[in-house]
Order: structure tokens, then sequence, then C-alpha cells
């Protein structure tokens, strides 16, 4: 672990000593938006699991226990994209962009025509 932070510091500053024009703001400050906006969703994540687990659901059991994971889940991935839009991380658009792309799978649908092709055993018997 600390052999791989040391291998990027040495990477980027090779990489800045080299092009010039790669600045340590634009490399860390959204690393850091983006560690703040983990944090945050830990805490908030941590509070609904335990209220959650002791009060509502028995985890000893299968389904209350995919239940737990899915509620909490479903907080933490909320919470974590409220923030990085609050803080305004530009990889968020990648996110965005690429979810964008799974709704338009039916419009190319939509617009082709539905091909049906007659099989018959008759014509090549066996």
């Amino acid at each position: 672990s600390v052999s791989a932070f040391l291998e990027t510091g040495l990477f980027l500053w090779l990489l800045h000593r080299r092009t010039g024009f790669l600045s340590w703001q634009e490399v860390f400050w959204p690393q850091l938006k983006i560690l703040a906006a983990s944090f945050l969703m830990a805490v908030f994540l941590y509070l609904p699991f335990r209220i959650l687990d002791e009060l509502v659901f028995n985890t000893s059991r299968t389904l209350e226990l995919i239940s737990l994971t899915l509620i909490t889940g479903t907080i933490g991935m909320t919470v974590y994209l409220y923030f990085c839009a609050l803080f305004e991380v530009n990889e968020l658009r990648y996110f965005t962009a690429i979810l964008g792309r799974f709704g338009k799978w039916q419009q190319p649908l939509a617009q082709s025509s539905e091909v049906l092709v007659e099989t018959s055993s008759d014509e090549h018997p066996v």
C-alpha cells in the first residue's frame, strides 16, 4: 500500500516534469472531493445500518439480512451521489453519461421492422 502511494507520487512528479502542464490542483483537488464524499457516505451509511440492524431487522434470517443490505446500500449510494453533485465532482458527468446510454437501447429496436422466418421440418426430413 505504501509502495503504491510512492509509485503514484513518483509517476505524477515525472509526468509533471516531462509535460510541464500537470498541476497538483488538477490531480489532488478532485481526489479530495471524492474522498470527502466517500467519508460522508460512510458516516451516513453507518447510522441507518446500526439503527435498522438493532431495532428493525432480525439479521439471523437471510431475507432480512438481504433487505438490510439493499436498504443501506441504496442509502449509501444516494448520499454519495448527492455529495458528489454538491461538491461538483467532474467524474460524476462520466457516470451519468454511461447511465444515459442504457436508456437508449429501446430506440433502435422500435425503429426496426420485425422479421419472422417460418421454419418447417417438412422441407428437410431427417
